[in-house]
């Protein structure tokens, strides 16, 4: 699944520098006005800033960006989450589409895009991949993934449980680190030891992607990207440019659209027109 983006036509892109002192979170490099109007009820509200007489004229969200010249789909309003037929969220899906940052969460926008590096960990096991088992009943089909796959995943947990561990030996708070280590193993112990219906083989193999995933977006948070916020010098004031390989995310917060601006991960910020 490619990233869903708003209309080319529709996204308007502002000539600027987006990297340097003089840009700053608030400005503009590319918007899109979506077409939800802000209800009235919510105009004064803190979070809008907006004076007694706006609510005599139509007022509609805004999304803009920073530090990238375009703006994904936002999955915005009331929405039935649910697992697809390959057992991930589509839009809704962190580890495949930009998502609303929500607090303590920070690290998601750092999980990175679809890669040939990394392309095993948005691999969809088809039946071909997982035999069944001989002397199974017809009414439940049990089945294995093949070894090789078993090995594929093994070597990627592998090189993730070697950055987690490196990355905890310098920050022992991270123990959400350690969390997502052990729900990895967890299900490539359900691949590799027990059988199940294919729907069971798929669940497990996304969910172990995802924990995946997750490691190497938490370990760029710690390790590269939170760094950034701490100038070195009494002249560090450096605006890095946005990384081109995270996922990004979208927020309400200009304080996170400032930070994630200054320390080069996409963002997206929702506000009022």
């Amino acid at each position: 699944m490619d990233l869903c983006k708003m209309p080319k036509g529709k996204v308007v892109l502002v000539p600027n520098d987006p990297v340097g002192t003089t840009y700053r979170a608030g400005d503009v490099l590319a918007y899109y006005v979506l077409d939800k109007q802000i209800p009235p009820s919510e105009l004064l509200r803190e979070a809008c800033k907006l004076k007694a007489d706006a609510s005599k004229s139509p007022v509609w969200w805004l999304i803009s960006s920073p530090n990238v010249e375009f703006v994904p789909y936002l999955p915005a309003g009331h929405r039935s989450v649910h697992a697809r037929r390959d057992s991930r969220f589509g839009l809704d899906d962190r580890t495949l589409h930009p998502q609303v940052l929500c607090k303590g969460f920070d690290w998601a926008a750092c999980i990175p895009h679809r890669c040939e590096d990394l392309k095993i960990l948005w691999w969809t096991p088809t039946t071909d991949d997982a035999p069944a088992i001989e002397g199974n009943s017809e009414a439940y089909l049990v089945r294995v993934l093949s070894p090789e796959h078993i090995e594929r995943l093994k070597d990627v947990q592998e090189d993730c449980r070697k950055r987690a561990y490196w990355v905890l030996e310098k920050n022992h708070e991270a123990t959400l680190l350690s969390l997502l280590m052990v729900h990895a193993t967890q299900c490539l112990e359900r691949l590799e030891v027990y059988g199940a219906e294919f729907k069971g083989i798929l669940e497990a193999a996304v969910e172990f992607q995802c924990s995946c995933l997750d490691i190497i977006g938490l370990c760029n948070y710690i390790e590269i990207y939170y760094p950034c916020l701490l100038p070195q010098s009494t002249d560090d004031d450096r605006i890095w440019p946005a990384d081109p390989k995270l996922m990004g995310a979208f927020t309400h917060s200009i304080p996170v659209a400032q930070n994630f601006h200054r320390i080069g991960v996409p963002i997206w910020l929702i506000r009022p027109q």
